[in-house]
């Protein structure tokens, strides 16, 4: 299964969502996004899906930043970068964090975070 996680970032800050809190992992942190549907590129899924969680249109899907596979199960997660040219219209709530300055050089440069 493939799944994808848009890497939405303005003023060094990356938009995040929690998990409901009786779904997986349910009160833990999220990138948006979600799974390929059949016939679906990566980029046009991720579209979908954030018009879907959050109500956004003209998303502009940028390249791939990292690929995840889940060791567990046949899963693969793939992060995309999201342009900051985009519109929002109503939707669940969600907050923007500034990343730890304990989180590596490598991973903020990956997410493409100075």
């Amino acid at each position: 299964m493939l799944v994808v996680a848009a890497v939405i970032e303005r003023d060094g800050l990356l938009l995040v969502g929690q998990r409901p809190a009786h779904k997986h992992h349910g009160g833990l942190w999220e990138f948006p996004g979600g799974k390929v549907e059949p016939g679906e590129t990566p980029a046009e899924a991720l579209a979908r899906e954030l018009h879907e969680e959050l109500g956004l249109t003209d998303v502009q899907v940028g390249p791939e930043l990292h690929r995840h596979d889940d060791p567990t199960r046949p899963l693969t997660l793939l992060f995309l970068r999201v342009g900051s040219s985009w519109r929002c219209s109503s939707g669940p709530t969600w907050t923007s964090v500034r990343p730890s300055s304990s989180c590596s050089s490598r991973a903020r440069a990956s997410a493409g975070v100075s």
